[in-house]
């Protein structure tokens, strides 16, 4: 299962987010993606946030916010099996968009305040109850 981690980099203020900010939430991302790589071995865990080289290409306004959006967006609805959010979003933001995409697309979404224990336990029923959902649908496809 391929799951994409979506979580806020720039956040409701958008292009005018500081430096500062962004940097916070891109380790803050990664932080949430190391535990549940620990805790969900299984899964290959897609993380935006983990890459260097579009980060500094952003950074180097050589490729913008919304062109890294669309290329997610594209790969949610086509490659991914799903998406987990972690962390607050707001309205308008590239999170929201990945959460329509996911959802038109028909895959896995689960939303998440953090990745500490009650929440990765809420994450492994919502991964079972979707595997369930899918090995049934398929059944009785054949």
């Amino acid at each position: 299962m391929k799951i994409y981690l979506a979580a806020e980099i720039r956040g409701i203020d958008g292009e005018l987010a500081s430096p500062a900010k962004i940097e916070h939430n891109l380790r803050l991302a990664c932080q949430h993606a190391q535990v549940l790589r620990e805790y969900f071995p299984e899964i290959e865990w897609i993380v935006p946030h983990e890459n260097d080289i579009v980060n500094m290409l952003h950074k180097m306004h050589l490729v913008d916010s919304q062109s890294i959006i669309d290329a997610e967006l594209e790969l949610i609805r086509t490659v991914y099996d799903g998406v987990v959010v972690v962390g607050v979003y707001h309205k308008g933001t590239g999170v929201a968009q990945e959460i329509v995409a996911c959802n038109e697309s028909d895959k896995f979404l689960c939303i998440l305040e953090n990745t500490d224990e009650p929440e990765r336990l809420f994450l492994a029923r919502k991964i079972a109850e979707w595997i369930g959902e899918t090995d049934e649908d398929n059944a009785s496809i054949e």
